[in-house]
């Protein structure tokens, strides 16, 4: 499948998103209280729009299933153990992390936990969904986007159950919470799924008016309903949290994930963005998630505390965080340059 530049500019327009989340959080819990809405805005979407993103490429595969995990093992679970090996230097200088403490984090991988560089917890989501999308589709083939979309609600029902049943189901399997993320795969194998289905209508070439009145739609729906997911959830804070298998109200999140998806193709659509660094993240969204992890245990708390200013009102906040944010990744643009040029491909692709 060709590259298409408003799926790329959607997910360069996500992955800042994935930093400028990160980032008003850490401002959220250190005193920026007045940006909470926006906090829960952004978490109630991005997430779920990089598994339909994904989604959008998926394709049968007639290879043996042994062999399917062998490919989708190299280029999901190599990535994390490679983002997670370059952190470890950041724990030992920087937070005086003993060599036991990193080895303790590093055995949690065996449990499909990425705790050296726990951004990366999407690719460990994303290859358990996608072995088992390919285990149904070994089973029952998705012979039509009909039946695929039904499975698209199958998976989102069974993601439901399990989340209303992690604790139990836990206990009963004496495995980890959430081992390697298999019980939100199922919810992130929706918006995957979803994503396939829409693969059509997506290479629609733009229809401005329609798309104009999707964005207002969609967009207006979102800003309307988004704060209505008032939980229960399982974080002290009511946000969105898919790697704490914490989605507050399950209805709720689907609906206003579901919109957040759409406004940002609408969106992206319409504008078509052509900037050379909006197409560069937009290509290298996998390193730009590694590199984040960094960011969101060392950098940006050493920015926020260590500089000792953040602001409390929020346009200052969103200033300070779009300027930061904006700089951040930039400035990566020449790490991931490098990391290509010098990582082999069978370690980041």
């Amino acid at each position: 499948m060709k590259r298409i530049d408003y799926l790329d500019a959607s997910k360069a327009i996500g992955m800042f998103l994935v930093y400028y989340g990160h980032f008003i959080e850490k401002l959220y819990y250190a005193g920026a209280s007045a940006i909470f809405l926006e906090l829960k805005l952004i978490y109630a979407f991005h997430v779920p729009l990089f598994f339909f993103l994904a989604g959008i490429f998926w394709k049968t595969d007639a290879a043996p299933i042994w062999q399917i995990f062998a490919n989708k093992f190299k280029t999901r679970i190599m990535p994390t153990l490679f983002f997670g090996l370059i952190a470890i230097p950041f724990f030992i200088v920087l937070d005086k992390f003993s060599v036991p403490a990193v080895l303790e984090k590093l055995t949690a991988y065996a449990a499909g936990q990425p705790k050296l560089n726990w951004v990366t917890w999407f690719l460990v989501c994303l290859f358990s969904l996608e072995l088992l999308i390919a285990c149904v589709a070994k089973i029952a083939p998705f012979t039509s986007k009909t039946k695929a979309l039904l499975y698209a609600l199958v998976f989102f029902l069974i993601g439901w159950l399990l989340t209303d049943n992690a604790a139990a189901i836990s206990a009963l399997t004496h495995l980890p919470s959430n081992f390697w993320f298999i019980n939100e795969a199922f919810t992130a194998g929706g918006f995957y799924l979803l994503g396939y289905c829409a693969k059509d209508w997506l290479m629609i070439p733009t229809q401005r008016r329609a798309d104009t009145l999707g964005l207002l739609v969609c967009g207006g729906l979102l800003l309307a309903t988004f704060n209505l997911n008032q939980g229960p959830f399982l974080d002290k804070h009511a946000i969105v949290l898919m790697n704490a298998g914490s989605h507050g109200n399950y209805l709720w999140f689907i609906t206003t994930a579901l919109l957040g998806i759409a406004a940002m193709l609408f969106f992206t659509r319409l504008l078509n963005p052509k900037f050379f660094a909006l197409d560069f993240i937009g290509k290298n969204t996998l390193i730009y998630l590694g590199l984040n992890g960094l960011c969101l245990f060392f950098i940006d708390v050493k920015v926020i505390y260590k500089l000792g200013y953040f602001p409390t009102d929020p346009l200052l906040v969103n200033l300070y965080a779009v300027i930061y944010v904006t700089a951040i990744m930039l400035l990566f643009m020449p790490v991931t340059w490098l990391i290509k040029k010098t990582v082999p491909k069978w370690i980041v692709p």
